[in-house]
């Protein structure tokens, strides 16, 4: 099938097909993620980032990189990275979020925005307990 015209669906659908193109590039270390696309009629553009897979398995992300440099600036240390607090694991940091600069993984996989306070809240809790 031949694409004559690119939509919100079509651009949907291509996403996993994008993503399972790029899958080659694990074989090298790399953690590979399709993000968000901008399009038109006849063009799409997908953010794609590309993250060092350390020995260990965790990923080494733009995000989890900030977390270890400005941890301390929301009332954390950089070795909270990759711990889990109640049903999130610490991922990384996005210092230009206000309200929610925490990115936090659910025991489903899913990637959530958190303030600070509430990782604060659970550390106060497991050494209250």
């Amino acid at each position: 099938m031949k694409i004559r015209k690119l939509d919100r669906s079509t651009v949907k659908d291509l996403r996993p097909k994008v993503q399972e193109a790029l899958k080659a590039l694990e074989a090298l270390g790399l953690n590979v993620q399709v993000g968000n696309a901008s399009f038109s009629s006849t063009s799409v553009t997908f953010k794609v980032e590309l993250a060092i897979v350390s020995e260990g398995g965790a990923i080494q992300s733009k995000a989890a990189e900030t977390f270890k440099r400005l941890a301390y600036l929301y009332g954390l240390r950089p070795d909270d990275l990759g711990k889990t607090y109640g049903p999130y694991t610490v991922v990384g940091l996005n210092p230009r979020a206000k309200k929610y600069p925490i990115v936090a993984r659910r025991k489903d996989g899913k990637d959530y925005k958190i303030p600070a306070e509430m990782i604060v809240m659970y550390k106060s809790k497991e050494v209250s307990a």
